[in-house]
């Protein structure tokens, strides 16, 4: 079951998990969007010898739905081997102007939805003793950099919940993988949101530039398939940046001070 496969990332990691053999669950709000996505598994992976995807709306951000989504897929395979949170929101602006319900909205779409469906799935998992969450993360739930508060916050946040959720569910032969990759080449800039609320509306150039989905989404699978607790996909850049901040903290704040002062929202 992939999260957010309606565009982006999660179009790509349909496109890798179901020619690689899986029976696939596509989920995200816009309907229409799945439908197509479907129709490209279909008509591109013809001799893929899977099931045909199945496709599942919802809205990550309306909590209390999720446990009968959980509930609706496992009636369809009876059964979710892997689960990749992958859906997703971003956010641009200060901590000054950002409104808080802004916050909450970031908050709820890429930490709180992905807790609720873990807690939907994991009895079902404990129960066969077998099973895999993926969370999408980021560089960003390693490190914060200004003018992203509310979206680090949030990634930050997903990092933490997954490596208590691993140490947990250990016993039960569930594995949890975290993905943090750098800029990936989406739209995640022009639908982020601003600190107002509204959509960002521009390409950022870092993310215009960034790594190919379907790299990213084929490094993910591959992290599946070796059980890899914890993968980093970046340029070298963000990896110095982890090190850094990691061993000498005040030289990390120093920089992001100056990247504070020289970069805009």
């Amino acid at each position: 079951m992939i999260t957010g496969a309606s565009s982006g990332l999660g179009e790509s990691l349909a496109h890798s998990f179901y020619k690689s053999g899986c029976r696939v669950i596509l989920a995200a709000r816009r309907q229409n969007e799945l439908e197509r996505v479907r129709s490209d598994l279909l008509a591109m992976h013809v001799t893929a010898p899977t099931h045909p995807p199945v496709i599942l709306t919802l809205d990550l951000s309306d909590l209390s739905s999720l446990p009968d989504h959980i509930k609706q897929a496992l009636e369809i395979f009876g059964c979710i081997d892997i689960l990749v949170h992958n859906g997703g929101i971003s956010s641009r602006g200060d901590v000054l102007s950002t409104e808080v319900d802004v916050a909450v909205k970031v908050m709820m779409v890429n930490y709180f939805g992905q807790l609720a469906l873990t807690k939907a799935l994991l009895p079902s998992m404990i129960e066969r003793q077998s099973g895999h969450i993926v969370a999408v993360s980021s560089v960003q739930g390693r490190i914060a950099i200004p003018y992203r508060s509310a979206y680090t916050a949030s990634k930050h946040a997903l990092q933490a919940f997954s490596d208590s959720l691993r140490a947990e569910v250990a016993r039960y032969n569930i594995k949890v993988s975290v993905i943090s990759p750098g800029y990936i080449a989406t739209a995640l800039s022009i639908n982020s949101l601003s600190g107002s609320g509204e959509a960002h509306g521009e390409m950022d150039s870092e993310i215009a530039n960034g790594y190919k989905p379907e790299y990213v989404a084929d490094e993910i699978l591959s992290a599946v398939v070796q059980g890899k607790k914890e993968v980093i996909i970046s340029p070298i850049t963000p990896w110095l940046a982890i090190i850094i901040r990691t061993f000498a903290p005040s030289l990390y704040f120093w920089i992001m001070e100056r990247r504070a002062e020289n970069t805009s929202h």
